[in-house]
């Protein structure tokens, strides 16, 4: 009998264990900078939320800095700072060449249990302006 409740309990702990919930701890600010890359140089990125809203953000990449407006740093409502992953790629001459993209992703709760993740992407290309997607789907 005794053997049978330490097997019950053996089981059932990883299972007691899983129900325990993580959650993401927000980010107020963040400071990254990259080593030198060739063709885009040292990349940087400044930025800072305040309650979720963005205060400011800063991209530097090919030797120029980029600082959003209001109205762009707006469009980012919702999709938090922790959630930035940067990422370039040698691009296409007539749209800019290299281009530097940081992306931020969130998840949206929809009605039921259904959710969906969306992305919206600053790209930054070396030869032209830079551009912010409107959300998608992932």
């Amino acid at each position: 009998m005794n053997r049978l409740v330490f097997l019950f309990l053996l089981f059932s702990l990883p299972m007691m264990s899983a129900a325990s919930e993580e959650e993401v701890v927000p980010w107020r600010s963040a400071l990254i900078k990259s080593p030198e890359l060739p063709i885009i140089g040292v990349i940087s990125v400044d930025a800072s939320t305040d309650d979720g809203t963005y205060q400011k953000l800063i991209a530097s990449a090919f030797g120029r800095a980029h600082t959003l407006t209001a109205a762009e740093l707006k469009r980012l409502e919702g999709f938090p700072l922790s959630s930035l992953t940067l990422t370039h790629e040698a691009g296409y001459a007539p749209l800019g060449g290299h281009t530097l993209h940081l992306k931020f992703s969130r998840t949206v709760h929809g009605e039921g249990k259904k959710s969906t993740r969306e992305a919206i992407v600053i790209s930054i290309p070396k030869e032209a302006p830079l551009t912010i997607s409107a959300p998608k789907p992932q």
